[in-house]
């Protein structure tokens, strides 16, 4: 079941980082994706108050709510790892990457067609690629331990 949930996991990943629509704000992404960093523990913690509620109060037993806790555990912590390092990959692949060749563009007309700026101008959206590609091998590291640990 874990080997489910972790490939789940990386392909959850693999749809929010390549998947999305290219011309999606990168400002509205940036919010949605702090915001879900407040909202995933809130929405963790509401729902460990109901199990709890329902241990105290009904005939659910210790060992169930211990599974659903550690369930729930394993998934919280993979929905912050996806938010945090696609946050961080759209800080680094997508907003470094616009805001150095915008700086070039604008204040270094004159080295645009000297290398490395007229490589990294005609093969920007390769070199995104491969930030991503290397946040996302990183996130399935992360989720490997989330998933796949033995303990």
């Amino acid at each position: 079941m874990n080997i489910l949930f972790f490939i789940l996991s990386v392909a959850l990943f693999y749809f929010v980082s390549f998947k999305l629509p290219p011309n999606y704000p990168k400002r509205k992404l940036c919010i949605y994706l702090g915001s879900s960093l407040i909202l995933i523990p809130l929405a963790f913690f509401l729902t460990l108050k109901i199990i709890y509620a329902l241990v105290n109060y009904s005939g659910v037993t210790e060992l169930t709510a211990s599974f659903i806790c550690d369930f729930l555990i394993k998934l919280t912590m993979t929905l912050i790892t996806i938010s945090l390092v696609n946050l961080a990959s759209l800080i680094v692949a997508d907003l470094m990457i616009d805001n150095s060749i915008m700086f070039h563009q604008k204040y270094n007309t004159a080295n645009l067609n000297k290398n490395p700026v007229k490589f990294v101008l005609a093969n920007k959206e390769k070199i995104k690629i491969a930030f991503k590609i290397f946040f996302m091998l990183g996130a399935c590291l992360g989720f490997y331990g989330i998933w796949l640990d033995s303990n």
